[in-house]
């Protein structure tokens, strides 16, 4: 399990496409290359690797 603190206002998703921008820049791949599968609400998120 890995903790991400962003400061994006969760609104219309915004703070998503932060945790995912964040995860992608962490790891050799692109923010397109990850796909939110879970927890599009929630605090709780699940992102995989679409390639």
């Amino acid at each position: 399990m890995l903790k991400i603190t962003v400061t994006v206002a969760p609104v219309n998703g915004k703070a998503n496409v932060a945790v995912q921008v964040l995860l992608a820049s962490a790891m050799p791949i692109a923010p397109s290359d990850l796909a939110l599968q879970r927890g599009a609400t929630a605090r709780n998120k699940v992102f995989a690797d679409r390639r």
